[in-house]
């Protein structure tokens, strides 16, 4: 009677395969931003003042140059006439804006959703820049119950 009979070996194989690496590119940021802050020292823009209080209304408001034609044929009311009695305030960060210009935004493609939605919503609260604290948007106040 003939049988057969199969020999298995296990050989260590050793394989060397070649990787290019690449190196991460400085990611592309505003011309504006010259350097990041120290760690501790951010500043952000918040609608608190150093006491914790809402910042209040200022006593008069700068009209938009490109709607300044527009208010002086009669097409559009005034910018103190066309803002709520309580407008939200924010300090800014470095010193009030210019109009016009850029918007740099980080966005990851198609499937960044939520970055294409969040400027387009306005919502009745929303948290600061940190994330930890809420403040008022389009509402001024609000209460909760003892259950929350």
């Amino acid at each position: 009677v003939e049988t057969e009979k199969e020999v298995v070996k296990e050989v260590e194989v050793e394989k060397k395969v070649l990787v290019e690496v690449t190196p991460t590119p400085e990611p592309i940021r505003s011309p504006h931003i010259t350097s990041d802050p120290p760690a501790g020292e951010e500043v952000w823009p918040t609608i608190y003042d150093d006491s914790g209080n809402l910042f209040p209304k200022p006593s008069s408001f700068q009209e938009a140059p490109m709607l300044a034609a527009k208010v002086a044929a009669g097409d559009l009311p005034p910018v103190e006439e066309r803002l709520p009695d309580n407008p939200l305030i924010l300090k800014p960060t470095e010193g009030v804006g210019k109009y016009g210009g850029t918007w740099y935004r980080g966005f990851t493609g198609p499937a960044d959703g939520q970055n294409m939605e969040r400027p387009l919503h306005d919502h009745f609260l929303f948290y600061d820049v940190s994330g930890l604290n809420v403040q008022p948007n389009i509402a001024e106040s609000w209460t909760q119950n003892e259950d929350s």
